[in-house]
Formats: structure tokens, sequence, C-alpha cells
């Protein structure tokens, strides 16, 4: 397995937030109630839905999942508890096997258009979250997993941000920021 760490979260803060777990502390009530929600959203079947109209179902299953994705990494980082790793894992996975089965949205507006959001900058938000998420789980993954996810989702993901959609990357906007932000979470979380 390739060695990773987790991103935006030292060791030392995981430490520090592992010591509220139980409190009474604000921290430690916030770390209950996200734990309580992740269980919740966890006990539903994994869903990864196509692309449907903006602010549909889909646009916003794919929204819960990379929250609640970026919630399990960071949990099982705090808790080290398997079932939040397994749950980013396999929902990594379930994306890795659809994503490229997806056709680019339908539905067009003056932003370019992504294959699980009807515009670009959803995509890169997805992205950044997923990336997060998985700095925080990838210790625990095999190798296969990991090429699988990288080949399959990310990988294909950021050249569709850089090269399909070069004329957007390299504008200080909104989507260009995105990207490069999505792309170096990416390419620390690999090293």
């Amino acid at each position: 397995m390739t060695k990773t760490s987790p991103i935006l979260l030292t060791q030392e803060e995981v430490a520090e937030l592992a010591k509220e777990l139980g409190r009474t502390s604000l921290m430690g009530k916030t770390i209950t109630a996200h734990t309580k929600d992740l269980e919740d959203f966890m006990a539903l079947t994994i869903d990864v839905p196509g692309h449907g109209e903006a602010g549909g179902y889909e646009h916003n299953r794919h929204k819960q999942n990379y929250t609640y994705m970026n919630l399990a990494g960071r949990l099982f980082q705090i808790t080290r508890q398997q079932q939040y790793a397994d749950f980013v894992i396999s929902l990594l996975e379930e994306y890795a096997d659809k994503y490229l089965t997806f056709d680019f949205h339908v539905q067009k507006n003056t932003n370019p258009t992504g294959r699980l959001f009807h515009q670009i900058l959803n995509e890169h938000c997805w992205l950044l979250y997923t990336s997060l998420a998985y700095s925080c789980v990838a210790e625990v993954m095999t190798d296969a997993q990991q090429e699988h996810i990288k080949n399959q989702l990310f990988e294909p993901m950021l050249e569709m941000f850089t090269v399909k959609y070069a004329h957007d990357f390299d504008r200080i906007h909104n989507h260009g920021i995105c990207s490069r932000c999505c792309g170096r979470h990416l390419w620390l979380s690999n090293r």
C-alpha cells in the first residue's frame, strides 16, 4: 500500500480531536452530532446516479456523497473505526466503476458541463471534497484500489478539467481556481 497523509489535517490535530470523543465539550458534542448524521447516511443504500437536472435528485445525491465521504474520511482519522474508511472506499470504487460510463451532461448553460453535474464548477467541488476524503483513507486501501480510483476517476476528471476545458483552467475565476486547487490536493495525496 502507498502511504499517504491526510490533507488539511495534521496527526497532532487528529490526536487533539480524538481526545474530544465522548466528551461534553463543544467539540465533543460536534463530533457526536457529525457521527450520528454520517451513520444515518451510511445506513442508506450506496447510490451513484448519473446526471439529472440542476438541483434535482442526482445533483443533490452527488453533493451528499462528497460531503459524507469527506466527513467519513475525517472521522476515520479521529476514531480509527474501519467502517468509515470502508464507506469512503466503497463509494469511491462505485464512482470509479461508473464515471467514464456517464456521458457529458445534456443540460447546457454558459458553463461547460461535467459527467456528474450540469456545470463543471460543481464537478470541481466534488473532486475537492472527495480528494480530501481519499487522503484520509488511502493508507488502508490496497494498491489495486488506489490505482482503480486514480485511473478510472481522478485522472479522467483532471484531464477533463485541464485538457478538455483548458480554456477555463488557467483563468483567474472560480472555475479555474477550483481546478488548480483540486489538482494540487490530488498531487499532494499521491506523494
